[in-house]
């Protein structure tokens, strides 16, 4: 069967598709990169020869990869913008300008990965993406907008899917919730038919356009659900920006591709589907949209979302994971156990996720399992072949299911998809339009350079890159710390300190009418192993108090948000804020040369209570205190100063 290997149950070939690479000899057919690249490029370019067999010549129009850019945008000329473009993509970021043509993934679509906003931005995004989205293409005719349209509405169904079953990338699988099991299954059917919009568009099905278009537009409520979900969670403290998850990065033609070649040339008897998101969500989708279209097959979706990868620092202990998977092959035995079974994934350098998941579903009792891959990761595979931190190789029989070679940068940023690196120049040139246009705002601008430094290079790759001595990892109990004593205003009050201002400005004014009694003695045993103490008539001015100190007003404002919720657009101010009293804070000649002090050490404010967007924690965070005041240590203290009076004087 070419295309694609089965493994049936006690004669799996490979027995494993992940090899240790001290157990391989240099001249291992599994170590020829270069003649396995030749091997799929040529089979690459025979699929493109041959076409997608049983489709027409007017459905294939679409399926172009000149159409395209590198990361899966389509690319129009500035004339055919301007004359064919719907309103729909006239709002901000929708489409960009780009290197002389215009991209309609533009800032908007590539939200998700970009460290600059905040969940609530996002989820209103996404549902003015869906919304709009679908408005504007029951009125557009010309099918490189609509295509463009559908892969909006697609990202909003997909990432918020990936983002809603985050919870379970860590085995909470919640099996016995019924109101998540009911919500989860809705909004995998509402997915299921944004991905078929798409690509039902791509291939001129008008039929499956105008089913997938009315079950999306008749019943909105499973993409409610989900973001109502996530919303809560976030509520809650145990969801926050970073698990807005993006969608993968696999070219539309590319899965296009792979489930074409799957439905051409693996088994048409898939009875069941199984994905991993979110790597792997789209092309789970797309590949039984391929199945209905080629094999007038209905296949079963079942996603096993685990990432081995991702999720190293939430779900690393091998007991709980052990657990969790146990758990899930109980749940599903029945549903697997004599089904033909087709897993998915967008790619692969060491077969190693792959191996994993194929073994869990064995233990479900399958009748057969194949395989079906969309892109070799070998460039990756290639460059870290001496490195011990990636200690298998892919056996080359995986490479048999792929049909695309995963585009990596060599020298740019090593080992980096080229489609994320494209997507980076997007929004850094987003970001420069969004803060830098207008210079006369002196804390927008260090927003906005903040912001450009946050995309071109995560805290992650900072730790990696520099020495210990090079860094500056601890602001606690430091001048550099919010905690620090320091007069500051904002809108007119005087505070303590900025952890006092920031925190006071959370809350709107009506929200002291919230606050019992019973909250008030709630608040104060937070406060009474620190001796404070706060009563009804501090209230009003209880962040301005000279009695409440940085780390109380922090305890407060904990609980209050817990209760009271803070204001309603307090991810669109919040960075302002912080900037704007730092700012104040450092124009004074004391605490401006204590940060000079530090002359070019990168300065990144770790904790242990898991604030991972003003610092970092365990390895992961945006640092974004850390890297702010580095900026205003780029400045002079004159400038601090004139732009501290601005501030200070401005009362609204």
């Amino acid at each position: 069967m070419t295309g694609t290997t089965v493994l049936r149950r006690n004669t799996m070939i490979p027995k494993k598709f992940s090899l240790p690479k001290t157990e391989l000899h240099d001249s291992s057919q599994h170590l020829q990169f270069h003649q396995i690249a030749s091997e799929l490029r040529n089979r690459i370019a025979e699929l493109r020869k041959r076409g997608p067999r049983r489709l027409s010549y007017s459905q294939t129009r679409l399926l172009k990869p000149q159409i395209f850019s590198t990361d899966g945008s389509i690319v129009l000329s500035h004339d055919v913008f301007d004359r064919f473009a719907p309103a729909y993509f006239k709002r901000s970021r929708r489409a960009v300008f780009f290197e002389k043509t215009v991209h309609l993934r533009g800032g908007r679509y590539l939200i998700s990965a970009n460290p600059t906003f905040e969940i609530r931005t996002k989820l209103k995004t996404y549902r003015e993406d869906l919304e709009e989205g679908l408005n504007a293409l029951d009125e557009t005719r010309h099918p490189l907008f609509q295509l463009a349209i559908a892969d909006y509405i697609k990202n909003a169904a997909v990432t918020m899917l990936n983002s809603f079953l985050q919870d379970e990338k860590v085995g909470q699988y919640k099996h016995t919730i019924i109101s998540y099991q009911s919500a989860r299954r809705n909004a995998i059917y509402y997915t299921q038919a944004a991905v078929n919009l798409y690509y039902g568009i791509l291939i001129q099905d008008e039929l499956r356009v105008k089913f997938s278009f009315q079950d999306l537009i008749k019943n909105q409520k499973p993409f409610d659900k989900m973001q109502s979900v996530i919303l809560d969670r976030y509520r809650e403290g145990v969801f926050s920006s970073r698990h807005i998850t993006r969608p993968e990065a696999t070219h539309p033609i590319v899965i296009a591709a792979a489930v074409a070649q799957f439905a051409n040339a693996g088994s048409r008897e898939i009875d069941l589907i199984i994905g991993m998101p979110s790597g792997s969500t789209e092309l789970c989708f797309a590949h039984a949209f391929g199945q209905q279209i080629f094999n007038s097959n209905s296949c079963d979706i079942k996603l096993f979302p685990v990432s081995f990868h991702s999720s190293k620092n939430e779900f690393d202990r091998k007991e709980d994971m052990k657990s969790a998977f146990n758990r899930w092959i109980i749940h599903n035995s029945r549903d697997i156990r004599e089904k033909n079974v087709l897993i998915v994934d967008d790619n692969s350098s060491t077969g190693n996720t792959i191996d994993k998941i194929r073994d869990i579903v064995d233990q479900c009792s399958p009748k057969e399992i194949h395989i079906s891959i969309a892109e070799a990761d070998i460039i990756r595979s290639e460059i870290d072949l001496l490195s011990s931190s990636r200690p298998n190789i892919a056996h080359k029989s995986l490479y048999d299911h792929a049909v695309n070679i995963l585009p990596v940068s060599r020298v740019l940023k090593p080992k980096t998809d080229l489609k994320e690196i494209l997507e980076r120049r997007k929004m850094e040139l987003c970001t420069k339009r969004r803060y830098l246009s207008e210079t006369k705002n002196f804390p927008r601008t260090i927003i906005g350079n903040v912001y450009l430094d946050l995309i071109r290079e995560s805290t992650e790759d900072v730790l990696d890159r520099l020495p210990e001595d090079g860094i500056i990892r601890k602001f606690q109990k430091t001048p550099l710390s919010n905690f620090a004593p320091v007069n500051v205003s904002y809108q007119g009050e005087r505070f303590n300190s900025v952890e006092h201002g920031y925190q006071a400005m959370k809350f709107p004014s009506s929200t002291w009418e919230k606050v019992s009694d019973r909250h008030i003695e709630a608040i104060n045993r937070k406060l009474s192993p620190g001796g404070e103490r706060i009563g009804r008539k501090e209230l009003p001015h209880l962040f301005s108090s000279q009695q409440l100190s940085a780390g109380g007003s922090k305890k407060v404002a904990k609980y209050l948000r817990q209760v009271v919720h803070v204001r309603d657009d307090w991810d669109e101010v919040k960075v302002y804020i912080m900037i704007a009293l730092l700012i104040q804070k450092f124009s004074k000649e004391k605490f401006y040369r204590l940060l000079k002090s530090t002359g070019d050490k990168y300065l990144i404010e770790g904790n242990t209570w898991d604030d991972t967007f003003w610092g970092e924690c365990n390895g992961r965070g945006r640092n974004f205190l850390g890297r702010s005041l580095m900026k205003i240590r780029e400045c002079s203290i004159e400038t601090l100063q004139v732009e501290a009076t601005k501030i200070e004087e401005t009362l609204i």
